[in-house]
């Protein structure tokens, strides 16, 4: 990786090649940090290299990360992360991850008030914020208040 300068001991300032070490310094076992060649990085990521990038992940700024290719990189969404939507139309409840329907299902007994609960078994779900959209006969106030 000719963006790595070398990779530093924070302790005793040891330096090190990437093929030498991986996490701690032979001389010390201190902690490694990352001296980049800025210069060639600016060469090649600048601001108008961001804005057409369309990668919406953390991966668009892999000249900047410790990482020489994307080849072994699991797909799973790092960063950039998505946006969660419950929506209840009637008795049907809708769940969207951006701008993609994920689950629909009808509610054979739905709650009232507009309500929603989600619940699985064996398995979990965690939605930490959601937004209900309730499109027909959405009583005033919060359900519950």
């Amino acid at each position: 990786m000719k963006k790595i300068k070398t990779l530093q001991c924070i302790r005793c300032g040891k330096d090190h090649k990437l093929i030498e070490a991986k996490y701690n310094c032979s001389a010390c076992g201190g902690n490694l940090q990352v001296l980049y060649d800025y210069n060639l990085i600016k060469k090649r990521l600048n601001y108008e290299v961001l804005k057409d990038n369309p990668e919406r992940s953390i991966w668009r700024y892999i000249d900047i990360l410790p990482i020489s290719n994307l080849k072994n990189v699991p797909p799973v969404q790092v960063g950039w992360t998505p946006l969660y939507r419950a929506e209840k139309l009637g008795a049907v409840i809708s769940l969207w991850v951006g701008d993609q329907q994920v689950l629909s299902w009808e509610d054979p007994d739905p709650l009232p008030g507009g309500r929603l609960g989600v619940w699985t078994e064996d398995n979990a779900v965690m939605i930490p914020r959601v937004t209900i959209y309730h499109r027909e006969g959405a009583p005033s106030g919060r359900p519950g208040a």
